[in-house]
């Protein structure tokens, strides 16, 4: 397949269009074949100074496209269905590969043109839900819905309900919520390694994302779980 990439930072020289394997789908995972991609202000910066994850390193962190297919444990996309992703990197290719926790279904009336270009932010909604007061401790809290199976090895699953304590501080080893580029909320576990941040997640099945500080916001700690049973 074709894609956008660069093989060191630079100016818009070290740009090319380049032939590569396409990406295996995942457990938990999205096969979309990409019809649009945004171009944001990050990709101006990495390409300037940023850590190359892959080499050549493909470029971009969010796309729009049809849902080629899903992987095992997929429930909420189907093969055909329009959606948009963020990614950590790899946007700019014909076919992109991402974990379901990063999809989202492009609304009725909406483009795939204008979901490629739409912020996808981590918002709070005003719903609010009964938790017992032995589960939260002092502090400020929020509860965060679960989309995906990246935590499962930490016994966190795919619609339970984190408990998270509100701080912009957290230790090594903690499982935080950590807002990335200002766009893409995750639970991860939190490691700070040469200078970089790495979030960890709970799955032999996903790697790694590794980011600079200034990419990563701490919106608050794992303090405790809900979940329903149907």
């Amino acid at each position: 397949m074709k894609a956008a990439v660069y093989d060191t930072t630079g100016g818009p020289e070290v740009f090319r269009y380049a032939d590569i394997d396409e990406p295996q789908l995942r457990k938990g995972g999205v096969l979309i074949d990409v019809r649009f991609v945004g171009i944001q202000g990050g990709d101006l910066l990495h390409r300037a100074r940023g850590v190359l994850a892959t080499n050549p390193h493909v470029v971009g962190y969010q796309a729009s496209g049809i849902v080629r297919a899903v992987g095992d444990g997929v429930t909420a996309f189907v093969p055909g269905q329009p959606v948009v992703a963020t990614m950590g990197f790899g946007s700019h290719a014909e076919v992109v590969s991402v974990p379901a926790g990063s999809v989202w279904a492009v609304p009725d009336g909406v483009s795939l043109e204008q979901a490629a270009g739409v912020p996808i932010e981590a918002l709070e909604t005003a719903a609010t839900l009964p938790v017992p007061a032995a589960l939260l401790g002092a502090g400020e809290h929020y509860a965060l819905e679960v989309s995906g199976d990246s935590m499962i090895e930490a016994g966190i699953f795919d619609g339970d309900f984190a408990l998270i304590r509100k701080t912009d501080t957290a230790r090594d080893g903690e499982i935080i919520v950590a807002l990335v580029r200002d766009e893409e909320a995750t639970l991860k576990y939190l490691r700070r390694e040469n200078g970089m941040v790495r979030l960890d997640p709970a799955n032999a099945a996903y790697e790694p994302q590794i980011y600079r500080p200034d990419e990563v916001r701490v919106q608050g700690k794992l303090a405790g779980l809900l979940r329903r049973y149907h």
